[in-house]
């Protein structure tokens, strides 16, 4: 009998401790859930992590962010951000006129935050049969915010979409664009700048990111579905700069999710962003490195410590082209002989330079810029 009662009374401090009575509560990381937590007061939700709060307005579709004493805030819905198809018309709408908004918790293994249903779109009087659905979450543990869209398109499809939006001009100093060579731009920029293309690996986006400096802080979004996507960029004399994501569609819709991934940085800047995003290429096994390029085409070794030489050997701009100079002609058609050129590179190798890349344009009919 004192055996069936010292078995008994084992049997239920086993059960305490494995159910928690006696031991601490087990952290959430312990069990693979992210430190997150979802709340809804005062008409907006807030997703609470560690070190970051992001804040979404229902009504406007605003987004904040909070790093500590550093706030970002990305700019309202607006007219356009929403482009669908109806009968062969395009049609611009508001992401934020939805009729129904459904906002729940939401949480995978890795990310929690919010799902976002949007329904009841209507046009001159005609309900749109179609859906847009939003994710915004943190994802541990850097924190790192993940906006998703997956749209559902029957009769109606979604041809373009520009979310998440633009930063507000009072919530960075500069702009950070992989354009080109790369370009740092300050918000008040007294001279119009434009990109020549801004889907993702064109002229504008040889990359597919963009950061943003603000005071001793760094943003950065990566397109993590970068295919059909790209920014909207402007920037007028003086400035603001505006700059927010784009997506567009793939065969005349949307098809697939879109993610964008926005990395805050409490210190950061144009060479901490450049190494953010090297280290999300490098996590998702896309990296390719210097080494490894000499392995598959040998001849890129040659390249290092060789400068470039960048010029032009015909050059005939049409009266079309914003290059065209009407005031003076003879700068429209002119070429450089290549036996002209020959004799310009000898001249470079007489006073030391051993090995370069060359790099001729205007090769091609009738020349660049045609």
């Amino acid at each position: 009998m004192k055996m069936a009662r010292i078995f008994y009374l084992t049997l239920l401090l086993c059960f305490a401790f494995s159910e928690g009575i006696f031991a601490e509560k087990p952290l959430q990381t312990e069990w693979g859930k992210p430190q997150v937590e979802v709340k809804h007061s005062d008409s907006r939700w807030t997703i609470q992590g560690k070190r970051l709060t992001v804040v979404f307005n229902p009504g406007n579709f605003a987004i904040q962010v909070k790093d500590k004493n550093v706030i970002w805030n990305l700019e309202e819905s607006s007219k356009g951000d929403l482009i669908i198809e109806r009968k062969g018309q395009n049609i611009p709408l508001r992401l934020a006129d939805a009729k129904n908004v459904e906002i729940i918790p939401y949480e995978t293994g890795f990310k929690s935050g919010i799902k976002i249903k949007l329904t009841g779109y209507s046009h001159q009087d005609t309900q749109l049969d179609f859906a847009v659905t939003l994710f915004i979450c943190l994802q541990t543990p850097d924190e790192d915010i993940i906006c998703e869209l997956v749209a559902r398109e029957d009769a109606i499809n979604v041809k373009e979409c520009f979310w998440p939006a633009a930063l507000k001009q009072d919530s960075f100093d500069f702009t950070v664009v992989p354009f080109m060579q790369g370009m740092l731009l300050p918000k008040e920029w007294k001279k119009r700048v434009r990109l020549y293309d801004s889907i993702s690996y064109g002229r504008g986006l040889y990359m597919p990111w963009w950061g943003y400096q603000q005071g001793e802080s760094a943003a950065i979004v990566i397109l993590e579905t970068p295919v059909d996507g790209g920014c909207r960029f402007s920037h007028p004399a003086g400035g603001p700069t505006r700059i927010g994501t784009h997506w567009v569609h793939s065969l005349g819709k949307l098809t697939y999710p879109r993610r964008a991934r926005l990395s805050f940085l409490s210190k950061g800047n144009y060479v901490t962003l450049a190494k953010r995003y090297r280290k999300h290429v490098i996590t998702n096994g896309h990296f390719v490195g210097l080494q490894e390029k000499i392995a598959r085409s040998p001849i890129v070794k040659r390249l290092i410590g060789s400068p470039v030489i960048h010029t032009n050997i015909l050059v005939h701009i049409q009266p079309e082209s914003s290059y065209y100079n009407k005031e003076k002609p003879e700068r429209n058609h002119y070429y450089t002989r290549f036996d002209k050129r020959a004799e310009q590179l000898k001249k470079l190798a007489q006073k030391g330079i051993k090995q370069a890349y060359v790099h001729l344009d205007g090769w091609g009919f009738r020349g660049y810029d045609n």
